[in-house]
């Protein structure tokens, strides 16, 4: 399913995320011989994206992370046009034709992907630009929380927390690099093709869900910070998309 797609060099390389929502209109009960089937016929068409310079790069199981949707599709391939036919064929296949595509998001690459992808992926829309840090915020007069500085002035045991304290956590994978550097390695930033305010969004892929927890650490550090719901699931194959759909 996700065989590689030799994309020319230094060529912009596009992207299209696919999300599909859970529907009761879909029949639950099949035959074995045609769960084979069904099976058969979405490979085949990822085969044939593939032959036609269309990688898809993952399937993922959103089951448990979002109330709205069951599966998220990510292709890849050099023009926009190839991924519109992509679409429409994936469109053409029964499983996916009778699943309601509640997003399409289409979007340029502005940073390397990794070569093989993570078994899980969070991908979510990101604002530019970092907090300025001479922001003090508006001073509020109120007597009451005037008092909390003489309640709490003697309190030793009340800690700050430091940027270099973040820097410390060591949640890695491979148990060398800290949080936000193997963060920022397996994270890649996505424009979205349109006219308007950019639009950006980060694909953090990595092997193990717990890696996924506060992927905003490494974000932040780069001037980037999260602005909604990530979409959050597992890597899976066509038979377990049967599964999932059916």
């Amino acid at each position: 399913m996700t065989e590689t797609v030799d994309f020319t060099e230094g060529a912009a390389v596009y992207s299209l995320f696919l999300v599909f929502a859970e529907t009761e209109l879909i029949e639950t009960r099949a035959s074995g011989d045609e769960a084979i089937r069904l099976t058969k016929e979405l490979d085949s068409v990822f085969t044939e994206l593939t032959e036609e310079h269309v990688r898809v790069r993952g399937v993922y199981d959103l089951t448990g992370f979002d109330a709205s949707a069951s599966v998220m599709i990510w292709l890849t391939s050099e023009t926009v046009d190839d991924l519109q036919w992509a679409k429409r064929q994936l469109h053409r296949t029964q499983i996916l034709g009778d699943t309601l595509a509640i997003e399409s998001i289409l979007t340029l690459g502005v940073s390397e992907l990794a070569d093989e992808p993570g078994g899980w992926i969070s991908f979510v829309p990101v604002s530019p630009g970092p907090v300025d840090e001479e922001f003090e915020g508006e001073e509020i007069d109120d007597p009451d929380i005037d008092n909390l500085d003489e309640e709490f002035e003697d309190d030793d045991d009340t800690t700050e927390a430091t940027p270099a304290d973040l820097e410390d956590l060591d949640l890695a994978a491979d148990g060398e690099a800290g949080a936000q550097e193997a963060i920022l390695e397996t994270t890649s930033l996505h424009a979205q093709i349109g006219t308007g305010p950019v639009r950006l969004f980060a694909a953090v892929e990595a092997d193990d869900p717990g890696e996924l927890i506060g992927p905003s650490l490494g974000l932040l550090e780069n001037g980037l910070m999260t602005v909604a719901t990530p979409r959050t699931g597992r890597f899976v194959t066509p038979a377990e998309l049967y599964e999932i759909l059916r």
